[in-house]
């Protein structure tokens, strides 16, 4: 949250200078204290410094945890001090009295920061919600003239209700006259008898609604810049004056300078800010879809009931067997086929041939062509284990030589039949080399198994990083959409206004300084928050260092924070 190193730091120098003058003051203090009803007082104080220093220590702890948003217990601490304002604060020895004063003004300093903290706190969670009305209504001004209709029809029963309420059918006449006179009006290059049919009234009810969105816009710019303004002037006065801290916040509150510390601390305990033109509800924003759901919804509800059979058949069909079907074909089979390609399963291997194959016929084509050459040579000439070798290596030249002479007489050879048998043995070689030839694609694709596992398992990949991805967005955004780009649009917007208030010239009016010094404070509030939605994580200690030296009003002058500007385009607009 903005300001809240300054907190940390204002609190932790506000303990070891308070720790600091009460050992000093009990070092140098002499002599007992009479205690007697006053003295008891005294130890009051003492229990109302501890609580309020319990509720710093826990503020502090909670700031430095990441938790902005801690909401201080005011209650026991203004129960307190209503019941020392009860009692007479004067002791009797003059070490009691520099005691008990030492202890009141680090009473009062916790509680300022706390006070201001606070403030602050609620400044930046409540005026981002007057901007978001202003946005809303400047969209609304600026859209077609049928959606301006419809936020007529959903404001008409609140207004209808209002004007009951308040009581205003006496202004209603003159409401009706003023429109009537319309009639009268004499318009330039329209002839007077004219002039009636020639205005546009079917555009008076959206005439009637744009006056209604520029009156609450003027209502918002309005307050929109006294409240910046404010709190511009609480951010910019409250770390340089530290003696007239407490007059700052009454002067915030709206509370006579000289208000005291319980006077301060009962008011901002109930300090809100309230939008003068919120955002119409959602109830009001629907109401005509609700009704028409309730008058339509019936006869709806009936059909779908009639046809539940269907709708059921229908989602079992398309939703759930889908859904079973995709997650069995498509991750749950790819990842076994793996698991059995990385465990060398022989049963998951890729074949286009069946096991063996190859062998039979090689054996086949062996003996095929061992016979048909014992019959064409002599049998003391032929070496069958060297015909064998040359058989399996597809060396066919003893058995070509013999086919060679058989097709010099081929009608001879095929009555005889050894021509035939020549050409079946071929065509058994021809099936030998097809074999083969698949048999090396069957080895090339045991080779690639794994690899066409991953890829057949890649949909399944997809399907878990899309999923994954969609589950961090619903759980960090509440919504399965991206919105990264809207918040990079934000911080770059964000950051164009902070340049351009940063480039104002000095020499303005003290009530526009202040002005820009609250829009500035609020645009790095968005530029906080927006940031780290779309940031890494190792980032975010830099990026809140950066910002934090933006809003610093002590630690850099303008330029300084220009330089902060460009400092962040150069570090993240990687990221932007």
């Amino acid at each position: 949250m903005i300001g809240n190193q300054f907190v940390v730091t204002e609190l932790d120098s506000i303990t070891h200078e308070l720790e600091l003058k009460l050992f000093s003051h009990l070092s140098s203090a002499s002599g007992e204290y009479e205690y007697s009803t006053r003295g008891r007082e005294l130890e009051r104080e003492n229990n109302l410094l501890q609580l309020v220093k319990h509720e710093v220590d826990t503020c502090v702890n909670s700031i430095n945890d990441g938790k902005d948003k801690y909401v201080v217990r005011y209650d026991r601490i203004i129960a307190g001090l209503k019941a020392l304002q009860r009692d007479d604060f004067t002791v009797e020895r003059a070490a009691a009295t520099q005691g008990e004063s030492l202890m009141r003004n680090g009473i009062t300093d916790y509680l300022n920061v706390l006070v201001y903290h606070t403030l602050v706190v609620k400044n930046l969670e409540k005026l981002p919600v007057l901007l978001a009305d202003q946005l809303y209504y400047q969209q609304m001004a600026g859209s077609r003239w049928y959606n301006k209709l419809i936020f007529g029809l959903c404001e008409a029963p609140k207004k209808a209700a209002s004007f009951i309420k308040e009581n205003k059918w006496e202004e209603l006449p003159a409401v009706l006259q003023r429109l009537v006179q319309v009639r009268k009006l004499q318009i330039v290059g329209i002839p007077l008898q004219k002039a009636w049919y020639s205005w546009d009234w079917y555009r008076l009810p959206v005439t009637v609604v744009e006056a209604e969105i520029a009156h609450k816009l003027n209502l918002l710019e309005t307050q929109l810049n006294q409240e910046v303004a404010n709190f511009g002037q609480l951010v910019h006065d409250f770390p340089r004056k530290h003696g007239d801290r407490l007059p700052t916040l009454s002067k915030f509150l709206g509370l006579d300078p000289d208000s005291s510390q319980l006077e301060v601390l009962c008011e901002v305990e109930k300090w809100d800010l309230v939008s003068q033109a919120p955002t119409p509800s959602r109830t009001i924003r629907y109401w005509p879809s609700l009704l028409l759901l309730l008058v339509g919804g019936p006869s709806a509800i009936l059909n779908i009931w009639n046809s539940r059979y269907e709708i059921a058949n229908f989602l079992k069909r398309n939703l759930f067997d889908f859904t079973r079907n995709l997650i069995t074909n498509w991750i749950v089979e790819p990842i076994q086929k793996i698991w059995s390609t990385v465990r060398h399963d022989p049963n998951s291997s890729i074949a286009l041939m069946s096991q063996g194959t190859l062998d039979a016929e090689v054996g086949s084509l062996q003996r095929m062509i061992v016979d048909f050459v014992r019959e064409h040579e002599s049998a003391n000439t032929m070496d069958t284990e060297s015909l064998l070798k040359e058989v399996e290596i597809g060396n066919l030249t003893r058995f070509l030589e013999i086919y060679e002479a058989q097709i010099r007489k081929p009608v001879r050879n095929i009555v005889k039949g050894d021509l035939i048998r020549s050409l079946l043995i071929q065509i058994q070689k021809g099936k030998v080399d097809s074999s083969i030839a698949i048999h090396g694609i069957d080895q090339l694709l045991k080779s690639q198994q794994l690899v066409f596992g991953i890829v057949s398992l890649s949909p399944a990949l997809l399907l878990f990083a899309a999923s994954w991805v969609s589950l961090d967005k619903l759980i960090r955004y509440r919504t399965i959409f991206s919105k990264q780009s809207y918040y990079r649009e934000r911080v770059s917007m964000s950051l164009n206004n902070v340049e351009r208030l940063l480039n104002y010239s000095s020499n303005i009016p003290e009530e526009t300084v202040y002005y820009n010094i609250g829009l500035l404070t609020l645009e790095m509030a968005i530029v906080r928050q927006m940031g780290s939605k779309f940031l890494p994580q190792g980032r975010m200690t830099t990026w809140y260092r950066d910002i934090d030296d933006l809003v610093n009003a002590r630690s850099l002058d303008r330029q300084g924070k220009l330089n902060v500007i460009n400092r962040i385009y150069h570090i993240y607009g990687r990221y932007l």
